[in-house]
């Protein structure tokens, strides 16, 4: 019932979005008496989305006073995609209510096609002045900068051959800065993505935009950014990335997490490249554009943060000894994450954290609390379960382990779609984790194996325990 699309969407309103949703039902359904019982039923349980009562079976008994059998099974089903339908509504009600660009257009739009000019002709300087005094100067406001004009000269709100030929005027100058911006956005994206999957193409008319910023007196600040960030990937050097850290501190917080988060997702990307080439100096840059993430979420109220992230910065932090820091962040900010997969995640990163302490009781109490597979974690999991085993010395646990690991890696179907140089080095890891636990070993030649082997996870950590080899 947890995965049910109405609860994963219902759980994230408020108290107050919640009786607001109570009411919108009550004035535009009241007729519907079951829709009205799925609510009453949730309000008893939220925010406790964990409670044994909330279930399929029990909620059925409840709503409809009757037990649940295959043949109306999808009896409340039904009832609950209705219910998702009109929360939608809702919503999108909501959320019109809140002065924007958006709507003010939509209006426009509306009134003008009723026949209404004076009031539409209000409504769009309206939505002018709005996107004027905006603070965001994101890719989309040069668009809607362009939008404006369009209507003016398109719609004739002013018949006079000056002031017309001044709306396309602007109409061309909001469209260049657009394209401009975008292009150098997607060009930047692409290099990004190229330099991973090694692959090669040529982007036209890029020089020519080039050349067309540096020409202009006004640059747009994004289209600038994304200019530097090309470049970045183009030529590497450090002094441009430092540039660039600095610049995305200074950008306002967009509304849009693509213009705000992925331009500093680009430059983390860059420096975890660094750090992988023997730059570990970068890794206090991951950590503050981290940082500037962990801002953004909770200046926007997003109060949503991927796995994947969570996981990246509990890592990054440990790598630099920030251990404090990373348990008041585990604890605090586990609740950004999506419900369903909060308690997972969190003792996987407290199991992370442990581990680089050296706490390895403690490494395993935390893994023996994650339920079930934590896909995409799944083999960083089983990894870190062989390495605790082993700094535990629980040999006879670790070598029954390693053969249900290396099972696992050939067998299960769901690593197809993986690469099959990620399958090796899990693969290379167990190899040398059971070496370390024979007897007669030479740790010279291990060693040498390990400095040597391209594909292998956990490379430094294995040289670590090689030389605690030579002490034994």
């Amino acid at each position: 019932m947890l995965q049910s699309k109405l609860i994963r969407l219902i759980r994230t309103l408020n108290n107050q979005e919640f009786e607001g949703f109570k009411y919108y039902l009550t004035c535009n359904h009241s007729s519907s008496e079951v829709l009205h019982r799925i609510l009453d039923y949730l309000a008893i349980y939220r925010p406790d989305w964990e409670h044994p009562d909330l279930n399929m079976d029990i909620a059925f008994e409840q709503i409809l006073k009757k037990k649940r059998t295959p043949k109306n099974k999808k009896h409340l089903s039904n009832h609950f995609s209705i219910l998702l339908k009109y929360l939608k509504q809702f919503l999108l009600i909501e959320a019109l209510k809140t002065p924007s660009f958006e709507q003010e257009l939509l209006m426009t739009n509306i009134l003008w096609k009723r026949g209404y000019f004076e009031e539409s002709a209000k409504t769009l300087k309206r939505a002018q002045k709005r996107i004027n005094n905006a603070e965001e100067r994101g890719l989309w406001y040069f668009l809607n900068k362009m939008q404006i004009s369009h209507f003016e000269y398109f719609h004739q709100m002013d018949k006079s051959l000056q002031n017309g030929q001044q709306h396309l005027k602007e109409a061309i100058q909001h469209l260049d800065n657009f394209y401009a911006t975008a292009k150098l956005k997607y060009a930047s994206e692409y290099k990004c993505r190229a330099q991973i999957l090694n692959e090669q193409f040529e982007i036209p008319l890029l020089n020519e935009i080039f050349e067309w910023i540096k020409s202009q007196d006004n640059r747009p600040e994004l289209a600038i950014f994304y200019c530097n960030l090309y470049q970045l990937f183009d030529q590497p050097e450090e002094s441009v990335f430092d540039d660039l850290c600095k610049q995305v501190k200074q950008i306002q917080p967009l509304e849009k997490e693509e213009e705000s988060l992925i331009p500093v997702q680009h430059l983390i990307n860059f420096a975890i490249g660094e750090v992988k080439n023997g730059h570990q100096h970068y890794r206090k840059y991951i950590f503050e554009l981290y940082q500037i993430i962990i801002s953004h979420i909770e200046q926007q109220n997003l109060k949503l943060i991927t796995p994947m992230q969570f996981i990246n910065i509990v890592n990054i932090a440990c790598s630099l000894k920030k251990y404090a820091w990373c348990e008041i962040f585990i604890q605090a900010k586990s609740n950004f994450l999506e419900y369903s997969i909060q308690k997972n995640i969190k003792h996987l990163a407290l199991a992370n954290l442990y581990f680089e302490k050296k706490e390895f009781d403690n490494t395993k109490v935390a893994l023996s609390k994650i339920d079930g597979s934590i896909i995409p974690f799944t083999l960083k999991l089983k990894a870190l379960e062989i390495r605790t085993y082993y700094e535990l010395k629980e040999f006879l646990a670790l070598d029954s382990y390693c053969k249900t690991f290396k099972i696992y890696l050939t067998q299960n179907k769901q690593l197809k779609t993986i690469n099959p140089i990620n399958r090796l080095s899990y693969s290379n890891l167990i190899k040398y984790i059971l070496k370390f636990t024979r007897k007669n070993i030479n740790p010279t030649k291990i060693k040498a194996e390990i400095e040597t082997e391209k594909n292998l996870l956990f490379k430094s950590w294995l040289l670590e325990k090689t030389d605690e080899l030579f002490t034994n």
